[in-house]
């Protein structure tokens, strides 16, 4: 198995998932509530992760942002950011969390929205105005490295880059390649979580 078909298993421990087992979640941020389904072998199946919380409460949108969820698994982000954001883009390596992310629009009844299959940025031409991740940190720091590097070439002036890292995954060397990059601060830590935000220069 070459290393990007290998990529495209990160959330499955890198094996490949049997059969479905589909689990509906409920999830609520602010006045909204959500509905989520997922399937065996997604990354947090079972509740929201405490790092996706992290960001979302940490993301600083605007009502005309153009909204990027990178790595979007099935889509909490970029599903609750619809509510926030002029328009949203979720894309993710993996198909059967791009599966779950159409099932998740439907159910969410979310029209300013869509998904799309992507190695990172291959697939989406656009720029926009703020990209979020909660990436997967077991691909390694090159993965990281490079998610960044391309980051610059998809965002407007003055666009925004969240990302969550857990600290004991490289939160902070990722910080530093943030910093390469962009200006960079951190905007929350604790509980084992980094959130950290690049600003264009």
């Amino acid at each position: 198995m070459d290393e990007k078909t290998k990529l495209k298993y990160v959330y499955y421990d890198q094996k490949l998932p049997v059969g479905h087992k589909f689990k509906e979640i409920k999830f609520k941020f602010n006045e909204h509530k959500f509905r989520f389904l997922t399937d065996v072998g997604m990354f947090a199946r079972f509740e929201v992760d405490t790092g996706t919380k992290f960001l979302l409460r940490n993301l600083d949108t605007k009502p005309d942002d153009a909204f990027l969820d990178l790595c979007c698994g099935y889509g909490v982000v970029g599903i609750t950011m619809s509510k926030f954001c002029k328009s949203v883009v979720m894309s993710d390596v993996n198909e059967r969390a791009i599966e779950m992310v159409k099932r998740n629009l439907e159910l969410n009844l979310v029209t300013n929205a869509r998904v799309v299959n992507s190695d990172l940025f291959e697939n989406i031409p656009e720029k926009c105005t703020i990209i979020a991740t909660n990436p997967p940190l077991r691909a390694g720091i090159e993965f990281m490295r490079k998610l960044v590097d391309l980051a610059i070439e998809h965002l407007y002036d003055n666009g925004r880059i969240c990302i969550v890292a857990r600290k004991k995954q490289n939160a902070y060397k990722i910080f530093e390649i943030l910093g390469e990059n962009f200006d960079a601060t951190v905007v929350e830590k604790g509980g084992g979580y980094v959130v950290m935000k690049g600003i264009k220069r």
